[in-house]
């Protein structure tokens, strides 16, 4: 018998998940115990780029100007080294393993993408419907980081068939509307406790025809009484019309985190008074976080507890 077989599994992992991939990869490579012990931890995450913008912010924290959610398709060396990854990673042998996805934009726009623009919309989403149409296989998936993301209602379909997501992030993101509002009612999420919303430029919701709020329709299809963790954060003029758009009751939030975010890379100073709005609608929240820059602390209950940043 070879000495690592004689090493408990749940041992290995221990010593194994602190290796940087480099190593984790020469590890994997030793003898077949060790290739499958490490294949939980080297596939764990997977990030998918299916198009580029027309300008990507630094992160996600900055919100740049109206055309940044604009998708542009790759070129043709991008979109097939993406697709190539797209299958490994949605393989039957790899995509039981990963927990956790970011989906995001490869770059900005490069002026050669102006020939490749030509195709529209809909050449530059195609890589983006290939994945949601896979998106069953991820059958483990925990966590998914959706930035700038034009969501289908075959994507959102997809989602509620991965019985392990819990944990959603949707970071300047659009619901591509292709059926009408009854569909979208149906389209619940229900195995998600913790959800993130972010929204930044405020000249955006006058250009991405949606509800009346742009978190409406996240909010029809979330399970309210299931949300543990909310993070929501807007820019200023965002602020106002969220707080007074929120479901009546969030009964079972129990942290709250509030993001005054970037706009346009110059900070939206957003009014305290949102928050007073927002408070009474989360009657069990034991902790509030308070991100970004707001212009100061409000008056609020004893109970709560406000880190300090």
């Amino acid at each position: 018998m070879r000495s690592c077989d004689q090493v408990p599994d749940e041992l290995w992992l221990q010593i194994l998940q602190d290796l940087p991939k480099t190593a984790l990869r020469n590890v994997s490579g030793t003898n077949r115990t060790l290739s499958r012990i490490s294949r939980p931890l080297l596939f764990a995450e997977f990030t998918f780029c299916p198009y580029a913008v027309t300008r990507l912010p630094k992160n996600d924290q900055t919100v740049r100007a109206p055309d940044v959610i604009n998708p542009i398709p790759l070129n043709e060396i991008e979109r097939e080294a993406e697709l190539d990854r797209l299958n490994f990673w949605s393989s039957p042998e790899i995509a039981p393993w990963v927990r956790s996805c970011t989906v995001r934009p490869l770059r900005s726009a490069l002026e050669a993408d102006k020939v490749e623009e030509s195709g529209g919309n809909g050449s530059a989403l195609a890589l983006l419907d290939i994945f949601f149409r896979r998106l069953p296989r991820f059958t483990g998936l925990c966590h998914l980081h959706a930035f700038i993301v034009h969501f289908t209602p075959l994507g959102l379909a997809n989602l509620r068939q991965l019985p392990s997501l819990s944990s959603l992030d949707v970071i300047v993101c659009t619901l591509v509307r292709e059926a009408g509002d009854a569909e979208w009612a149906s389209l619940d999420l229900p195995f998600v406790t913790r959800f993130q919303f972010r929204y930044g430029y405020t000249y955006l919701a006058s250009r991405v025809q949606l509800h009346s709020s742009l978190l409406d329709p996240w909010m029809s299809i979330i399970r309210l009484d299931k949300i543990v963790e909310l993070n929501l954060g807007f820019g200023g003029g965002l602020f106002s019309n969220i707080a007074r758009t929120l479901p009546a009751v969030l009964p079972s939030v129990k942290l709250l985190t509030l993001h005054a975010i970037r706009s346009d890379e110059r900070l939206s100073t957003t009014g305290v008074s949102n928050i007073r709005n927002i408070l009474p609608r989360c009657p069990r929240v034991e902790v509030l976080k308070m991100e970004g820059s707001w212009a100061k602390f409000p008056m609020l209950p004893g109970r709560f507890r406000i880190p300090r940043y």
